[in-house]
């Protein structure tokens, strides 16, 4: 690709000893405002990527000594101010080049505004700052140790945002530097998100402290908030435990995990949802929708994989009404096509359910539904889930799944 720079001074005061000895390297960089572009190739005809919000005016100071001998390397002081202090880092360390071995202390400081990115759209607001602290032993492993802090952190895209988020939480990684000259991650951590727990019950006796708590999620036409939760982020695993979180009219209790690993992508959620009001995700020529409403409550036990864009889990829910029956019909089959769920539907004319239960795997789902007139749970097979995946989540998870998750 190419690159085109308008309008750029650059100054520059350094001063360099004899590359036989130690040398000292004094640099001091400032690159006045202007607009930095790049370019497509000629053959392509997309828009220019204009990055000079971003980057411009820039600012870089270095003071660093290097033994050529010796192969040492020191940087008593970097600091870098990008963008207007939409990145402000500052750095110093040193290391033993010939050995392998480093240490580096950092601190990044990003101050986000409205003008974040143009395609696709995303704009901000907030402050970002993360303290790290990173060490390289043997050219092969890497140790990050570290802090983030949200400070009423805002992020807005078409189909998604967040705001209000404010938080600080560790950050904790084992890495290595591989022969490929790739990073990766030293050993990986499993989460079971279907492990049998009742999280109500043992919630009371949890720390009440959180130290993450979010105002407001948009996804599509839905909005979740306000949200608390504990942030732990240990290897491959990124995990919001006593998660209280308010949507749809009521509440999710439990915990929610993304799990990074390089060979497959996913998310799990393990909790109890309480007092849901299933006919806001109704449509609304829906028949049922100007039904008096009622709350629904239930188990969950849920993972999606982002790779095979599977959803695989369990829904338990114990106790539960014709009407919310209907509505829960009404979501999974809105068009009244499915013949099992037509005959559901029609017994319910004489009959009321005492509970259902769902189960997911392989990009199908089944469901056993207790009827007070029939002596065994009525079941219903192979329903396909992809088509309520598009309806409720098609557009966020079209942006997630363009994400480079490749596997190794």
């Amino acid at each position: 690709r190419q690159l085109r720079l308008e309008d750029l001074q650059l100054e520059t005061d350094a001063d360099l000893t004899s590359p036989l000895t130690p040398s000292a390297l004094t640099l001091d960089l400032r690159l006045s405002p202007g607009k930095i572009d790049l370019l497509p190739p000629l053959t392509e005809t997309t828009t220019p990527l204009a990055l000079g919000s971003l980057l411009t005016p820039l600012q870089l100071t270095l003071d660093s000594t290097f033994n050529l001998s010796q192969q040492q390397l020191q940087i008593p002081r970097l600091h870098l101010n990008s963008g207007r202090d939409l990145l402000d880092l500052t750095l110093n360390g040193g290391g033993d080049l010939q050995a392998g071995d480093g240490q580096l202390e950092t601190t990044i400081i990003s101050k986000l505004r409205p003008d974040l990115w143009t395609s696709p759209p995303l704009s901000g607001s907030g402050e970002i700052t993360l303290p790290l602290s990173l060490t390289l032993s043997g050219r092969e492993r890497l140790t990050l140790g570290g802090s983030l802090q949200l400070q009423q952190l805002s992020l807005a895209s078409d189909h998604w945002s967040l705001s209000g988020a404010n938080g600080l939480f560790a950050l904790e990684e084992e890495l290595s530097w591989t022969p490929e000259e790739k990073i990766a991650f030293r050993y990986l951590l499993n989460s079971d998100p279907f492990q049998r727990v009742d999280y109500g019950r043992i919630q009371p006796y949890l720390d009440n402290h959180r130290d993450l708590t979010i105002d407001e999620i948009r996804l599509g036409e839905q909005k979740l908030g306000p949200a608390a939760a504990t942030l732990d982020i240990r290897q491959n695993l990124i995990h919001l435990q006593q998660l209280d979180l308010e949507l749809l009219g009521g509440n999710l209790a439990g915990q929610l995990y993304l799990d990074t690993n390089p060979a497959g992508w996913s998310a799990g959620l393990l909790g109890r949802l309480s007092e849901i009001r299933i006919n806001t995700l109704l449509a609304k020529e829906s028949k049922i929708q100007g039904r008096e409403d009622q709350p629904l409550s239930a188990r969950v036990a849920l993972e999606f994989d982002f790779n095979r864009f599977l959803l695989e889990g369990k829904v338990d829910i114990s106790h539960i009404t014709s009407l919310q029956l209907l509505q829960l019909l009404e979501l999974i089959d809105p068009n009244y096509e499915d013949e099992q769920l037509s005959q559901v539907r029609s017994l319910l004319g004489v009959a009321y359910p005492r509970w259902i239960s769902i189960e997911m795997q392989r990009g199908l789902m089944n469901l056993r539904v207790s009827l007070s007139t029939l002596p065994s749970p009525l079941e219903i097979r192979a329903l396909p889930l992809t088509p309520l995946l598009q309806q409720f989540a098609a557009a966020p998870l079209s942006q997630i799944r363009a994400l480079p998750l490749e596997k190794e």
